[in-house]
């Protein structure tokens, strides 16, 4: 499928590149600033691929508004968006709230639970939710679910959008080299560890990409990405908000949640496939039918 590998090939490319571009980014940036080297090499990939995602989606034809799912009104997609945010935080509030329940998740006694600070952290959470919902969901539900859409079936695109945008996620290296050991191929070795599988990772995979599959589903229904993404930031504000206000607690339970992020598996997983199925039942045969 075409339009699926170009999207592939274009996130492959600026990974090589950005890692082979991290030693001398990396040289430069401490003329001024001291920065680990890692940090470098996760994030130049990414700039990079970003600061030409316009570019690329010109060459796929994948410019306008309703391939990239933002074909309603100004007025009309902040409605959405908001009323997404209030599903995700249920979705995902829900679970947060159960791990605390079931004792896999503890009050973290360092938190200082003042209005105040409480505030900092819910606009902390909306305001990262939100950027990092408006550019994933532009990315995979909005240009890439466009894109395989075009020419594959609607289940192919789902699936195939889910899979990458769970795979996508686990791109992350934990190796640190340290400055005295920098080399021009040091980019090379964390890119290496980022695509090499971890451990006790399924669990997760598992949950974001049913995660994927109801946002896909979502967009298909709705035929644009305003309530992607206010779903996704309220996710997202729900996992920063819980990750802030618990800790992981040694509790039997504890292999319902996984080792990304300390909230998402298998419980998550279960969760999101019951609203799945329901979101199916309900609205696909109502559609179908008219």
């Amino acid at each position: 499928m075409k339009p699926l590998w170009h999207f592939i090939l274009f996130l492959l490319f600026f990974l090589t590149l950005g890692s082979l571009l991290s030693y001398p980014v990396y040289q430069f940036i401490l003329l001024f600033y001291d920065i680990p080297f890692d940090k470098v090499a996760h994030r130049l990939p990414m700039l990079l691929a970003l600061l030409s995602f316009y570019w690329f989606l010109k060459q796929q034809q994948l410019t306008n508004r309703q391939a990239l799912g933002y074909d309603l009104a100004l007025s009309k997609f902040l409605s959405q968006v908001a009323i997404g945010i209030g599903i995700g935080i249920f979705m995902l509030g829900t679970v947060a709230i159960s791990l605390f329940i079931l004792g896999i998740r503890q009050v973290d006694p360092d938190f200082d639970h003042t209005l105040v600070n409480l505030i900092k952290l819910g606009l902390y959470g909306l305001f990262t939710g939100l950027i990092v919902a408006l550019i994933e969901e532009t990315f995979f539900r909005g240009a890439l679910y466009s894109g395989i859409r075009r020419q594959a079936s609607i289940v192919f695109a789902i699936l195939a959008t889910a899979v990458l945008y769970a795979g996508i996620h686990f791109l992350r290296s934990r190796l640190e080299i340290q400055a005295n050991h920098v080399q021009w191929f040091s980019g090379l070795l964390i890119l290496q560890d980022s695509v090499t599988p971890q451990n006790n990772q399924l669990d997760s995979f598992l949950a974001l990409f049913m995660a994927g599959v109801f946002l896909a589903m979502v967009r298909q229904h709705r035929q644009n990405i305003a309530l992607c993404v206010g779903i996704h930031a309220g996710w997202v504000m729900s996992i920063k908000i819980s990750k802030k206000l618990t800790d992981s607690a040694d509790s039997d339970l504890g292999f319902l949640v996984g080792q990304y992020d300390g909230i998402t598996g298998y419980l998550t997983f279960i969760w999101l496939s019951i609203l799945t199925l329901l979101y199916y039942f309900i609205y696909y045969p109502k559609k179908q039918s008219s």
